[in-house]
């Protein structure tokens, strides 16, 4: 992300709302859990998201940097840190 700086500079502003869901559907399946881990796995998702449409920026068309951000975001599937079906 550091790489791109118009990502980093972007990334704060442009991802408070995302983040702010992710904290609370964290929060919900993991409610035992600390804030900092809720905190944690939003940095995350954002650090996927960005790393991943910096490594695709090369590619030419949208759909291959979506393909790029999917496959990252596949691997912090929710349902992996929970076993509840609600997760």
């Amino acid at each position: 992300m550091d790489s791109v700086p118009e990502l980093s500079a972007a990334a704060h502003r442009a991802y408070v709302p995302w983040r702010e869901l992710i904290v609370s559907r964290a929060s919900a399946c993991m409610p035992d859990a600390p804030g900092a881990v809720h905190q944690a796995i939003a940095s995350a998702y954002q650090t996927a998201t960005l790393t991943a449409l910096a490594e695709s920026e090369l590619k030419v068309s949208e759909g291959a940097q979506r393909a790029s951000v999917e496959v990252a975001l596949s691997w912090l599937d929710p349902n992996r840190l929970s076993s509840s079906s609600d997760c």
